[in-house]
């Protein structure tokens, strides 16, 4: 599974966010296999890394941690349901399809 990570909290490595946002935002524990690319870009005026890892999931889900209620959907998709999505990043779309 390809990842992408959300924030990078102060003192933590983007291996370890990656492990701490899947776990919240899945509920499923993940070990970090290997980074797969590193996305700089600006939104809105703000300097952004993206990071990307291939993760494997460990065990069962515990539940998703959505304290601020932002999580609109937790899903499996399949390619086909991923190529019509709206994506975050529209032009990693088919970086992330070649991933799977």
């Amino acid at each position: 599974m390809g990842s992408p990570i959300w924030r990078i909290e102060k003192d933590e490595s983007p291996e370890f966010a990656c492990k701490r946002e899947v776990k919240e935002e899945t509920g499923y524990d993940v070990q970090v296999i290997e980074q797969i690319k590193i996305k700089e870009t600006i939104i809105k005026g703000i300097e952004v890394k993206t990071y990307y890892f291939r993760v494997k999931k460990i065990g069962d889900s515990q539940g998703i941690n959505d304290p601020d209620g932002i999580i609109g959907e937790a899903d499996w998709k399949t390619a086909a349901e991923i190529k019509v999505l709206q994506h975050a990043y529209p032009d990693d779309k088919d970086f992330l399809l070649e991933q799977l």
